[in-house]
């Protein structure tokens, strides 16, 4: 109240508050500074509600931890609110120096509030000291998020709201974690009150609940990030950042692939993964409950990863082509005797390698080779372009004759994997394909062939069909 006149209504000097507020901050896990302003809000709010509407000042001293509460009037000829105004007569019988309009600070006796004021604070302090705690709650688990946590089990039981079982985890300091069963893998059914769980922090809220508020952690044991934590907790160098983790496919309860790269040639990513012996990919698979995993090496090869990322031994032919969608599709002809690995049991293995690489894979046999044969567009095979080929060319945006037959030379050169004897030969059949049909259609009637085809002439490169050769 330094600079400003005080007037001391009481007698006596009343007795401060003092709270021990260091060993409250500790044993409700929040910081003194968010303490002292929840006390002096709450001895505010107290004094408005039980002594009338004014202004109220509560100062904190940190030497002796002690507060104390001011009424702030302001000092007036006459008097209309004896709560918030004080005479100029009264003000100068405490000072003489007082002025009109001077502010002057009334020191209120917390004895004065009663029994009732006790109660008011209480309930009042019970709801802020409550929102204090929640929101360093709040703040410490929100960057907490992503990252593994192990706690204790205190209660299991089915929640209305939720429509589902909900496994309450003590993460430590009185916080409670939720696991929620859509969060949990088929395997952890087993679970029971007291058991220790591991949990990635999935997501952090703040609920409101009338005047209390209280946050809400959610745990998962399905997610994603809980199978790279797991990981980076047994293998040192993905927690080091010199394997890298690039995508993760998984079905709780079953299989999950995991997708790394190495950024040291020194070093490979999959043994050191699985550890000598086994011992990490063994530590793995019983912190997932006894899930498979398969370790899969990035390349930038796709058809290597694609090898890779199904797990065969062999694979006889690989062929990448873009759908309707702009969406990936790879066929993939595997020997006859890998088949049934490629696919897996219910599909389960080429499912997980196509999400991880984020490409449809379709797997057949090497006998029904010649059946993928047939997919292949009617004026590939007149044009007598084979499996290889084909890829190259519908990659490159080649979907049609007319792609063919009216695109520049150059851009048919320009394919990678193409040669140039081949891309004239393609170039040279497709345009005459073309203008055969178009005459059949009697599209250009009248006009001489040899305009078209210069069937004796080799097409110069670079060469284009414009619109005076239509």
């Amino acid at each position: 109240m330094t600079g400003k006149k005080v007037l001391k209504i009481q007698e006596s000097e009343p007795e401060p508050l003092r709270f021990t507020l260091k060993a409250l901050a500790e044993e409700k896990g929040v910081s003194k500074e968010s303490l002292v302003q929840t006390v002096k809000y709450v001895l505010a709010e107290t004094a408005k509600e039980v002594l009338g509407d004014a202004q109220y000042i509560v100062e904190f001293d940190e030497d002796s931890s002690e507060f104390r509460i001011y009424r702030k009037k302001t000092i007036v000829e006459k008097v209309s609110n004896p709560l918030t105004e004080i005479s100029i007569e009264e003000a100068r019988k405490i000072d003489p120096t007082a002025e009109l309009g001077d502010e002057a600070y009334e020191v209120i006796d917390p004895k004065t509030m009663g029994r009732r004021g006790t109660q008011v604070a209480k309930n009042l302090l019970l709801a802020r000291l409550s929102g204090a705690i929640e929101e360093s709650v709040y703040q410490e688990y929100s960057k907490k998020k992503g990252m593994l946590v192990t706690g204790m089990i205190k209660k299991i039981e089915f929640e209305r709201i939720r429509r589902e079982k909900i496994i309450y985890v003590d993460l430590g300091r009185n916080v409670i974690g939720i696991l929620p069963q859509s969060e949990l893998a088929p395997q952890d059914n087993k679970l029971r009150e007291g058991d220790t769980v591991k949990a990635v922090i999935k997501d952090v809220k703040m609920k409101h609940e009338g005047v209390f508020v209280r946050t809400e952690i959610i745990l998962s044991r399905i997610d994603k990030k809980f199978v790279e934590e797991i990981v980076k907790k047994n293998v040192s160098e993905v927690e080091q950042g010199i394997i890298k983790i690039r995508n993760i496919a998984r079905k709780p309860g079953a299989r999950v692939k995991i997708l790394v790269e190495s950024i040291d040639s020194n070093i490979d990513p999959v043994g050191t993964c699985v550890g000598v012996r086994g011992m990490r990919i063994k530590s793995m698979v019983q912190e997932l409950g006894g899930e498979r995993i398969d370790i899969v090496p990035y390349t930038e090869n796709m058809q290597q990863l694609i090898t890779n990322a199904l797990g065969v031994r062999k694979v006889s032919a690989i062929m990448i082509r873009r759908t309707e969608g702009e969406q990936r599709e790879a066929i993939v002809v595997v020997p006859d005797d890998e088949l049934s690995v490629a696919i897996g049991r219910g599909g389960l293995n080429v499912k997980l390698a196509s999400e991880l690489l984020g490409i449809k894979i379709n797997v057949r046999s090497e006998s029904e080779r010649e059946k993928l044969k047939e997919m292949l567009p009617d004026f590939f095979k007149k044009l007598g372009i084979g499996e290889k080929q084909m890829q190259l060319m519908w990659e490159s945006g080649f979907r049609t004759i007319e792609d063919i037959a009216l695109a520049p030379l150059q851009k048919i050169k320009d394919i990678p994997g193409l040669s140039e004897a081949e891309a004239n030969r393609i170039f040279q059949e497709a345009r005459k394909i073309y203008f055969e049909k178009l005459k059949e259609e009697e599209k250009v009637k009248g006009v001489e062939k040899s305009k078209f085809l210069e069937e004796e002439k080799p097409v110069e490169e670079g060469t284009e069909l414009g619109s005076k050769d239509l």
